[in-house]
Formats: C-alpha cells, structure tokens, sequence
C-alpha cells in the first residue's frame, strides 16, 4: 500500500469563518466522526438501532401508564374483569412491537453507515474546498465511500478548521529548513 501525504491548502481565512461557523462545522464533523466509528463498529444500521430505541420507549412509557392505572384501581371500579386486566398488560409490549415494525419498515432513517455519511458529507460546508474535492473524486473512481478516505479527509479537515479558526497556528519550517 502507497503512503499518501495530505497537505491542508484553499483553506478559508479565519475572518471568513465566523464563531457561529466555525461551532457549526466541528459539530458536523463530531456527528461525522461518530458516524464512521459506528459503521466500523455496530452491529446493525441506523434505521434498526432508531426503531430499537424508540419502540422500547413506547412499550416502556405504556407499561409504565397501564401499571398506573390498574395500580390506581380505575380499572376495578368500573367493573373490569381481572382476565381483560390482565391482557391489557400485554397491550404495550403489543404497541412497542408494531412501533419497532413500522420504523424499521418505513422510517425516515437510512438502513446504512454509508448512506448516513453520505448525506451528512453532502449537508457539509468544507473548510479545505481541495481535499473535499479530492474526497468527492475518489469516491467516484471507487463508486463507493471508502470509510478509510474518509478518514483521512476528516484528519485533514480538522486541522483546516483549527488553521480557519485561529486555533492552531502553522508549523514554521524550521524542521524542513535545517541541513544534515
């Protein structure tokens, strides 16, 4: 495998980058970040792990509301038969399950890491325009985003955001100017 060196260059001078900007972008990229190290890492996709998680709040949240009420007694006072009260137990866990169903058919969400990324990278405004291009051109020549460029992108483009933001200053080039 070739070792290539990424230099940061076009990037955006710092008065071009407002605070609100620069706050904007290292929130994107945290949500990039954290989406390669979840598609390198989960075991499922984004559309299944969203519908987990929300069909077990909704089972949980009515569990919770047809506890509290055949605790309280209503149920009793209006003359409910203990075996209907003891079905009405099963109606969340019912209800968390068509929930789980329906998101993991039909929800908003993307079923890949990839297709997430994808989108955010598109919903992303890059800091160094080249090595986002150079992103782009090899994701075409591939035909699928390899998450080890992207990688490498985002490692280029933090530091373009540190340069953009005043945070980092550049390196002097005294390491490259001295003679051995």
């Amino acid at each position: 495998m070739q070792t290539k060196l990424y230099v940061v260059d076009d990037v955006r001078p710092a008065a071009a980058l407002t605070p609100q900007a620069v706050t904007r972008r290292r929130k994107q990229l945290r949500s990039i970040d954290r989406r390669v190290f979840q598609a390198r890492n989960a075991i499922s996709g984004p559309r299944t792990g969203y519908a987990v998680s929300v069909g077990l709040c909704t089972g949980a949240a009515l569990l919770g509301l047809a506890t509290l009420i055949d605790r309280s007694g209503f149920l009793a006072v209006l003359g409910v038969s203990a075996s209907v009260r003891a079905g009405i137990g099963y109606l969340p866990l019912l209800a968390g399950l068509v929930t789980w169903a329906y998101l993991l058919r039909w929800g908003a969400y993307p079923t890949s890491w990839t297709t997430l990324i994808d989108q955010e990278l598109a919903a992303y405004d890059p800091v160094d325009v080249r090595a986002y291009r150079n992103l782009q051109q090899r994701t075409r020549e591939a035909g699928h985003l390899d998450l080890d460029e992207v990688s490498v992108w985002r490692a280029v483009e933090w530091g373009a955001l540190g340069l953009a933001s005043d945070r980092l200053t550049p390196p002097k080039s005294s390491f490259t100017s001295k003679t051995v």
